[in-house]
């Protein structure tokens, strides 16, 4: 099989829930994006956030790799998909 076949094969693929360990908090945000020198204020300002029409600060999608991997047991948390969800980066 072609790899262009075998890239088509994950278009439109439903995957998931993956759920996280632990809750995404305002304070590890703003670890995250003091260590990444990220200033979007979005992400460190409610009132920011706000005014870009979110309900709070959001955490930066950079930051949904580390809450979404796996636990060192090699297993997601309860009611997420154990299907591989970087698969396709194998490519």
């Amino acid at each position: 099989m072609s790899l262009d076949a075998q890239l088509q094969g994950y278009l439109n693929k439903t995957v998931g829930p993956f759920k996280g360990w632990d809750a995404v908090q305002p304070g590890l945000i703003r670890h995250w994006c003091e260590a990444m020198g990220d200033n979007n204020p979005v992400y460190r300002s409610r009132e920011a956030a706000l005014a870009a029409g979110y309900t709070d600060v959001i955490a930066p999608p950079t930051m949904l790799q580390a809450w979404g991997m796996k636990g060192y047991n090699e297993r997601f948390p309860e009611g997420s998909d154990n299907a591989n969800p970087f698969e396709v980066l194998v490519f």
